[in-house]
């Protein structure tokens, strides 16, 4: 049926008030029972300047929301209404204030108003609700101006009585550099390029007093920060402050940039530290230990593109552009080593086509494609040279690679592919579009186009057995959704066969997938998905073959939207509810199998805890399967770091489970105290010390004894006394350590493990088998015994036998549903049957190592941060995808993938040092602890935020800039391939390159046909370039980005994650999801991201408070908003 665009506006002008109002939704043909007249908005404040907008969220008219913004006689807006179809209308209210001089005075918290009707509320009557919902006589945010014609903000105070009344602000000084003092003091370090791999650093003194620009920056908790800018606006130092009994000590970043503006040099604070004083005022990077061991160098070519990198501890890495300036070749530390390149090969619209590796021979400082075009293009001639070739049927053109190795390879326009390079031919059903699945519900494939989509790929094997690929079909309805999934799985004869359907706004309401194999019995899953009136996940069952429907989630939300509980099968012992403070973190988690309680700046029963006012975690309390009560209280130093947690039973310190930490300047923990179970008795376990070259751990010594513990203990185990415990390869992973008996470990080209070799008697070895996009598929165990683990997607098979199904929540085994109860980070502290019975239970110190009174521990093995532990050969490290994480160690064992957002901390650190409020989902970045619902963003603060396992987390940028793009596309295209893009659409765009620390505005470009409103954030972003494109989805082309955030065990597709800090961005796309961002305006909008929210909410912005809806894919952007709005392309 026809389904037609309705845009209805009304607008009636005189001199009192401007009214807008517009609704927004899709009507069926002929079907329809919406209102078709503005009725609705009759009822609204006439007497009040308004704009109302409603959005219909179900075909025949029935569902919609409703958003109405009043303004006042001068335009600002006063108060928003959010009310909804099927939520006996309760009306959301927002209300803030002004001063005289028309600045924001405050911001109230959103509270609810029932059969309401969309009006305007009298300010009183919102202020005496907001105070009544809260329990609190400050339920708002209010900024303290400087008095002065600049209406600086000094002062942030959040939501609470406590924050306002006891003048816990984020706080703001603006001044000048002071040569010679020691808060104020800039050095003024340059640097050179002595050869194509030397760099060279010199110290010339202090910047002179009042040079620079320096903003000092307080948290709510006092703590300091400062940044040191330039007259470019380019930041030359950030300084934190740690103050210890009286002393104080600068942990200083300093940033070093060429003439040309590009940043060439960071020095972290062990580097500044060193290089800041000492007769010495030269040094060359190829000779300094300082600057081999801790700084990050750039090196760039004439057109101002990066070609070098050079990581701490890490070799050189090199890059090599075309003409177009497309990135084309990489090399790291250990491909140079070896005389190999990574390439990836575009075609002639950027969408990449295949990459893999080669043995050319390249020197990246000559730029050896500078007149080169490299494209790669379908073979169009006969089909059988489809399947000829080293490409898989692409031809490449403008280089000839030596020796190439395809690791990927993807198709997209049609299906020529099919039958040759590995696909099965189109008839067979392991590819081909299956439409009986239309008659079970499932979507419909729009077969008249499938232009510019991804059809297929080929994803190789990292295996030395031989080379082999997986393939992957996808088919798409009119909507350009993914319907039907079909792929190769490594196992012999192996298919995985998805079928999604979705409703009116693009939400999946069920999918369908089938596992196959030879020899294998297959197994069908079917989920379901339902969702609240606000379109937010409201259950979801999954049926096992012709199993029972089981419910997997059943989630009920307060009427601030925010998770108040969720049941799992019906069953009592496994309904938990969630309560919240004012700011909406969360303070109680609350299951008769399971409870939790968090502390901030409240006391516990006993006030042994420390009152903290900037989000971290004083205290927590749990209780396990109705056992005794247990707790920590934790302390922090200024940098947010843990120093102690002391642990409590029944609210009484008995320090059975204390532990300690100290660091060094970079991060690194050079102390380690914990105590434990010394079988009878309880005591120190482990007493480390931790000695470091640069931020490579290299030897830890361990004073407490081993000979008293239980066998089962994850602690320490000091297995030698050498000078040297630790090496590390050219790209800084760890290839030996020597306590743990490990001989060697190899990797692939992700930095993944591909093999673990122990010293012990069997000669003990691990080996892993990834694909090329990163998936594990195999792991062998090798020791007196093998022991094989195939992972085909939600599936786990140990030595051929199937062991368990992964599904939302938990797992299944022989046919039992088995559920997680997990604490406010994601950890499973409980795992029981689907009737209640409880089948492990989990306790953590801190940094994630398992006390020795949880039990049952080999169960399963899915536990800290739902991370799967492997104890084989007392490995006892957690996989997280990326990297490998060693609890006993608090730290990893490879750098991080994201280390230059965090120049400050040793890319070997977990989670900054604070695992208690924050989480690393995969081992690439690390989020904040939030609560679900109500969001915050506190201005000074560096906040970003997404949803999983039902809390809110935020992610963390060490660099304190929201909406710095950097920190946000992993991947994207440079300025040279939008134009190229554009101009094949018959755009034209112009360079933006020095938007340097740019406050929000609205600003406009030239993009050649017409000018393009970019609105951004709070941005650091030296010489980068936007790509600007049509938002006409038929002329969107090759916009595509890595997902930041994947739910590994959601079969419903992938989460993409982008946070952009602009006060009026509307619509945001990349890799086709898209985001909606409201139109806040620096407003409070605490909740209505998660009622808006589609399938989840992040905040962001420098300013104030943000609310974003994200998006699954471009088909949910298309159904909500009928692809209104325009296409921003962020480069990295």
């Amino acid at each position: 049926m026809d389904i037609r665009l309705l845009i209805n506006f009304k607008m009636q002008l005189d001199m009192k008030k401007i009214l807008y109002c517009m609704f927004i939704g899709a009507l069926l043909s002929g079907e329809s029972n919406a209102q078709t007249n503005n009725s609705w908005m009759e009822l609204l404040s006439a007497d009040k300047n308004h704009i109302a907008t409603r959005t219909y969220t179900q075909e025949t008219g029935v569902a919609w929301q409703d958003k109405i913004d009043y303004y006042d006689g001068l335009g600002r807006l006063e108060q928003s209404v959010l009310r909804y179809s099927h939520n006996n209308n309760n009306n959301m209210v927002m209300y803030q204030e002004y001063d005289p001089q028309g600045r924001t005075s405050r911001e109230w918290l959103p509270v609810i108003f029932p059969n309401n009707g969309g009006k305007f509320i009298l300010p009183d009557v919102v202020k005496t609700k907001a105070t009544a919902t809260y329990g609190d006589n400050a339920p708002y945010s209010r900024p303290v101006y400087e008095a002065s014609p600049l209406d600086r903000m000094l002062e942030q105070y959040g939501p609470g009585q406590d924050w306002q009344d006891n003048h816990h602000s984020v706080k703001s000084d603006y001044l000048t550099n002071i040569a010679g003092t020691d808060t104020l003091n800039c050095i003024h370090f340059t640097a050179t390029n002595a050869s194509d791999t030397v760099m060279q650093i010199s110290r010339i003194g202090n910047y002179a007093t009042g040079q620079l620009y320096v903003t000092r920056m307080a948290d709510e908790d006092g703590n300091p920060s400062f940044e040191f800018k330039d007259k470019l606006g380019q930041v030359v130092l950030t300084r934190q402050i740690m103050q210890t009994g009286g002393n104080k000590e600068l942990y200083d970043t300093y940033y070093i940039y060429d003439d040309f503006g590009n940043r060439v040099a960071v020095l972290p604070p062990a580097a500044a530290s060193i290089l800041g004083s000492g007769s010495t005022t030269s040094w060359k990077s190829n000779t300094d230990a300082t600057l081999l061991q801790y700084a990050f160098l750039y090196k760039y070519d004439s057109r101002k593109l990066q070609i070098a990198k050079k990581l701490p501890g890490c070799s050189w890495s090199f890059y090599i552009y075309d003409k177009g300036r497309r990135l084309i070749f990489s090399q790291d530390g250990n491909q140079h080593s070896r005389g190999e390149w990574s390439f990836s090969i575009p075609d002639m619209f950027g969408r990449e086509c295949f990459s893999g590796i080669c043995r050319n021979v390249l020197d990246p400082f000559s730029d050896p494609l500078l007149s080169s075009v490299v494209n790669a293009s379908w073979y169009s001639g006969s089909t059988a040279a489809i399947g000829s070739g080293p490409y898989k049927g692409y031809s490449l053109s403008g280089l000839t690679l030596t020796s190439p190795g395809l690791l990927s390879v993807k198709y997209y326009d049609d299906y020529s592919f099919l039958g040759r390079n590995g696909f099965p031919i189109f008839t067979d059903a392991g590819v081909c579009y299956d439409a009986s699945a239309e008659t079970e519900g499932f979507g419909k494939r729009y077969s008249a186009s499938s232009q510019d989509i991804l059809t297929g790929s080929l994803t190789a094997c990292l295996d030395e057995k031989g080379q082999s690929y997986l393939y992957t079909v996808m088919y798409y309805d009119d909507h350009d959704r993914v319907i039907q999934s079909k792929s190769g799985s490594h196992l012999n004869g192996g298919v995985e066969k998805d079928y999604m359907a979705y409703n009116f706004i693009g939400q999946p309401t069920k999918h369908k997938h089938i596992h196959s194999a030879t020899g294998k019995t297959t197994q069908t899953e079917l989920y379901s998905y339902t969702y609240d009136y606000a379109d937010r996940l409201q259950t979801t069952t999954h049926r096992l073959n012709n199993g029972p429907v089981m419910t997997l989630v059943n989630n009920e939300y307060d009427e601030l939207g925010r998770l108040q509980r969720n049941r799992r099968n019906g069953q009592a012992n496994l309904h938990t509810s969630y309560t919240y403070n004012l700011r909406s973190w969360t303070e109680s988690i609350s299951c008769p199998l399971f409870s939790e309680t968090l502390y901030y700046n409240d006391a516990r029963p006993n006030q042994t805890n420390t009152h903290y006012y900037n989000g971290n975690i004083s205290g927590m309390d749990w209780n396990v399967n109705g056992d005794k009560k247990r707790g920590y209280d934790f302390s922090y130093d200024n940098l947010s770091r843990l120093l102690h947690a002391d642990y409590l039973e029944n609210n009484i310190r008995n320090h059975n489970f204390n532990t300690s930490y100290s660091y060094d300047k970079q991060g690194n923990i050079v102390s380690l105290m914990r105590s434990g179970n010394q079988n009878a008795a309880y005591g120190v376990i482990d007493n480390l010390t931790l000695n470091y070259r640069g931020n490579q751990l290299i030897k830890v010594e361990d004073t407490a004894s081993d000979s008293n513990l239980p066998a089962s203990s994850m602690d320490f185990r000091n297995g030698t006394n050498q000078d040297v415990e630790y090496l590390y390869d050219e790209n800084g992973n760890l290839i030996k350590d020597l306590n743990k008996s490990i001989a060697d470990i190899q990797y692939n080209l992700l930095n993944l493990p591909k093999r673990i070799t122990f010293n012990d008697t069997n000669k003990s070895t691990h080996e892993y088998i990834y694909s090329a996009d990163g998936k594990k598929l195999s792991v062998i165990h090798k020791s007196s015994a093998e022991n094989r683990t195939d992972y085909v997607g939600n599936m786990i098979y140990e030595n051929g036998s199937l062991k368990r199904i992964l599904v939302d929540g938990g797992y299944i085994e022989n046919g039992t549903y088995y559920f997680y109860l997990q604490d406010h980070l994601g950890n499973n502290r409980v795992v029981a049957k689907s009737d209640g019975t409880v089948i492990q239970t989990n306790h953590y110190y801190p940094f994630g190592m398992s006390f020795t009174e949880s039990t049952h521990g080999d169960k399963q093995p899915y536990k800290y941060n739902n991370k799967e532990l492997d104890m084989n050969n007392g490995l006892n490290w957690y996989d997280y995808g990326a990297r490998m994480y060693d609890p006993a160690l608090g730290r990893w064992h490879v750098i991080d993938p994201s280390s230059e957002k965090y120049h400050g901390v040793t890319p070997y650190a977990y989670c900054n040092n604070n695992p208690i409020k924050n989480i690393d989902l995969d081992g690439r970045d690390w989020y904040l602890y939030e609560a679900t619902g109500q969001l915050y963003y506190n201005k000074g603060m560096n906040q970003k935020q997404i949803t999983f396992n039902d809390n809110l987390y935020t992610r963390v940028g060490a660099n304190n800039m929201l909406g710095d793009m950097k920190d946000i596309t992993e991947k994207s295209y440079d300025y040279e391939e939008s134009v190229s893009l554009a101009q094949a659409h018959g755009y034209a765009i112009n360079p933006i390159q020095y938007i340097t620390s740019e406050d929000s505005r609205e600003q406009p470009y030239t993009t050649g046909k017409k000018s393009v409103s970019i609105t951004t954030g709070k941005i650091e972003i030296v010489n980068e370039r936007y790509g600007v494109f049509t938002s006409d989805k038929d002329k969107v082309v090759g916009v595509k980005t890595e997902p930041l955030f994947t739910e590994s065990l959601k079969k419903t597709g992938k989460l993409d994650i982008l946070l952009t800090g602009g006060k009026k961005t509307n619509y945001v796309e990349r890799n086709y999801v898209t985001y909606k961002k409201t139109k806040t305006e620096d407003k409070i909008y605490n909740a209505i991201g998660t009622l808006f929210g589609i399938m989840s909410t992040i905040t962001t912005g420098k300013q104030d408070y943000r609310a974003v809806n994200v998006y699954r894919n471009r088909d949910d952007y298309s159904k909500a908003t009928r692809g209104m709005g325009r296409v921003l392309n962020y480069m990295k």
